[in-house]
């Protein structure tokens, strides 16, 4: 009968982004889960088009379910609007300028 013997895994540390980059990192994971909520909204809003007009089209369709294929409809338009603006955010940010209070004078030449 045979034992288990240890297993030894080598420990490699990982190195720790740079403070200059974390910001900017920080930004393009956000970035990119702006983008990930757009196409989601998108694929929600193309599904729920598509189960109203099923509703509509079907002539033996429950009321209910036409109602309720609506207000999928309505709420995925308000959740698309959401996702355009978080996208936006991020793909045009507000660029702040900061103007000095003394601006400084030109040579004078006497």
């Amino acid at each position: 009968m045979e034992t288990a013997t240890k297993l030894e895994v080598p420990y490699f540390p990982i190195q720790q982004p740079l403070f200059v980059n974390a910001p900017f990192q920080g930004f393009e994971a956000a970035k990119e889960k702006a983008g990930q909520i757009y196409y989601f909204a998108l694929g929600l809003l193309i599904l729920s088009t598509l189960a109203c007009i099923c509703s509509y089209l079907m002539p033996n369709c429950s009321p209910s379910f036409r109602n309720a294929s609506y207000l999928s409809l309505v709420m995925t338009v308000f959740f698309f609007i959401y996702a355009v603006t978080q996208v936006q955010r991020y793909e045009f940010p507000k660029t702040v300028v900061h103007f000095p209070d003394v601006v400084p004078k030109s040579p004078t030449f006497e």
